[in-house]
């Protein structure tokens, strides 16, 4: 269909840089097996400064996450603020190198940020952009000025006037582009292979009871309410946590001094993130209120989480379909609600343990790669 696939992502992966995020990093890996399952010739184009040194632009074939790509990597400066400025430049002239007007490519651009909607706005018009949104562009406040976040938003709003596709993180994100007459799917995360493959017993089988939570250690993921949780943990329960984050010295202290109750791992392998999430009978997303965040930036554990078929206590999340959101437990994001579930788990899973079974099972059909790689070419499709 296409002579070659573009995806403009800010790739930063364990290990790659103090920077990393996992939770995208996995997404993006996801949605490069889904891409090289549509076509073979596939250029990650990484935006994302990992270091803060000076190093010239280079151009490299890899191998990420089992899928053989080619790798462009714009150059990095000492200052990472001045680097991502002056990449901008570097994203046209890319642009303007790789362009040829008589071919058709496709440019996946992740999250509406400024490189990405450069790169985009100056290869040739019939190219088929798809804009995959994770957030708006004022989701995350950055300074009293914002320039960052107002230079993001009038590019993004030059490319949606030519974009072909555009994915939402959720129903929320979604609404934000009812007036853009471009084809909308719905995309909030990819059960990646090594969580497909990993056997699950029946949770709530043994007779300790266990509560997990793998994610950023940081109050904006709801982390201090884990560690207000261990401070006076229910009786019969003992709690996981893996990640990475401000509140991480937090955990080790309390993990060496109480390791009957927290087993912690900093920067867990994936392989091993899920082996620990099997121990699990509970699993918990404490992630503050996306409402102050724009509505965007949705939690991709929580579709982990049900696929595992555990219990899942959570915080109010946007609606997505009345088969997810049957099988979640809500908490407040207090530490007493979530002590008050926790003393119910045992009822709670038991009611719910059809509509858990039925959501891991709607995710399995749409969400895993398979499954994803057959809606995106159905849609792309339709642009022909």
């Amino acid at each position: 269909m296409y002579k070659r696939i573009f995806m403009i992502a800010a790739y930063s992966p364990p290990g790659n840089s103090t920077l990393f995020n996992l939770g995208a990093s996995k997404k993006i890996e996801s949605m490069l097996r889904v891409l090289r399952r549509m076509n073979k010739k596939v250029v990650l184009i990484n935006t994302a400064h990992n270091s803060e040194e000076l190093k010239n632009c280079s151009v490299k074939r890899q191998n990420i996450a089992d899928c053989k790509v080619i790798t462009i990597t714009p150059f990095s400066l000492y200052n990472r603020k001045i680097g991502k400025l002056f990449n901008l430049f570097f994203a046209i002239w890319l642009a303007m190198r790789l362009r040829k007007p008589r071919k058709q490519f496709l440019l996946w651009c992740y999250n509406g940020y400024a490189f990405e909607c450069l790169f985009a706005l100056f290869m040739p018009k019939n190219q088929h952009i798809v804009i995959e949104m994770e957030d708006m562009p004022f989701s995350r406040k950055r300074g009293f000025i914002d320039i960052k976040n107002r230079l993001d938003s009038f590019l993004l709003s030059l490319v949606l006037k030519r974009v072909k596709l555009i994915t939402c993180v959720n129903n929320i994100i979604a609404d934000n582009f009812k007036y853009i007459p471009a084809e909308k799917v719905l995309f909030p995360s990819i059960i990646g292979q090594q969580l497909a493959s990993q056997h699950f017993d029946v949770a709530f089988s043994r007779a300790t009871r266990t509560v997990g939570y793998f994610g950023g250690l940081n109050t904006e993921k709801g982390a201090d309410i884990v560690l207000e949780l261990l401070t006076d943990l229910p009786d019969g329960w003992q709690v996981i946590v893996t990640g990475s984050g401000g509140l991480a010295e937090q955990f080790f202290k309390l993990a060496n001094s109480n390791p009957d109750k927290l087993l912690f791992g900093y920067n867990v392998p994936e392989n091993e993130l899920y082996q620990l999430m099997e121990k699990c009978d509970v699993l918990v997303n404490p992630h503050k209120p996306i409402e102050e965040m724009g509505n965007g930036i949705f939690p991709f554990k929580v579709y982990e989480y049900l696929y595992t078929r555990r219990l899942v206590l959570t915080t109010r999340l946007p609606k997505e379909s009345d088969i997810i959101e049957s099988a979640l437990v809500f908490f407040d994001g207090s530490v007493e609600s979530l002590k008050q579930q926790l003393s119910e788990a045992d009822r709670l899973f038991a009611e719910k343990m059809l509509a858990i079974d039925m959501a891991a099972k709607f995710i399995s059909e749409r969400y895993t790669v398979q499954g994803f790689s057959n809606t995106i070419i159905s849609s792309l499709a339709k642009l022909n």
